[in-house]
């Protein structure tokens, strides 16, 4: 997903839109996305795919603080 979130804008975005940030729950892109990883993994359930761009999206800050701190040092 990091190809089409940056990191900068992820750390704006949530699933469900919590804390004011962008919701990409319902989305068109986000809609391809997960039918395009279900027709590939027909055994994921929509459970297990929701958590993970949950997770995703949740851990977009550290990321980007890692990366900026990368392109620093």
């Amino acid at each position: 997903m990091p190809e089409v979130f940056g990191i900068e804008f992820a750390t704006t975005c949530s699933y469900k839109g919590q804390k004011d940030n962008f919701k990409v729950d319902g989305t068109a892109v986000l809609s391809t996305i997960k039918e395009s990883v279900q027709s590939n993994f027909e055994d994921l359930r929509n459970e297990v795919s929701k958590s993970a761009v949950s997770d995703w999206f949740r851990g977009a800050g550290l990321r980007l603080k890692r990366h900026l701190k990368k392109n620093v040092t």
